[in-house]
């Protein structure tokens, strides 16, 4: 089967099934741009002496704690406010 105005190699697109060509320089700039995005990551693994993977779970476990907390302290403010006004439940 020919491939009409293809001078690369094709990639096929796992979800889709699609063949479409795909420029080798367009590959080398998207993995450039995903080790520009890691970069910062791994340079404090080394710091801490982590591998990339570990450092990874540390920060989505600062951000899920971080987040958490702020909810809760969101939920106590608003409960207290609440009992300030003196509202009651459906009263408005």
């Amino acid at each position: 089967m020919a491939r009409i105005g293809s001078a690369g190699p094709v990639q096929t697109l796992p979800l889709l099934g699609v063949k479409r060509p795909c420029d080798q320089a367009q590959v080398q700039a998207r993995s450039r741009r995903v080790e520009a995005d890691i970069g910062p990551l791994r340079r404090a693994a080394t710091l801490l002496g982590l591998e990339s993977e570990q450092a990874l779970r540390l920060l989505i476990l600062l951000f899920v704690f971080c987040c958490d907390l702020m909810a809760i302290v969101l939920v106590i403010a608003a409960s207290a406010r609440r009992q300030e006004r003196g509202w009651r439940d459906g009263a408005g």
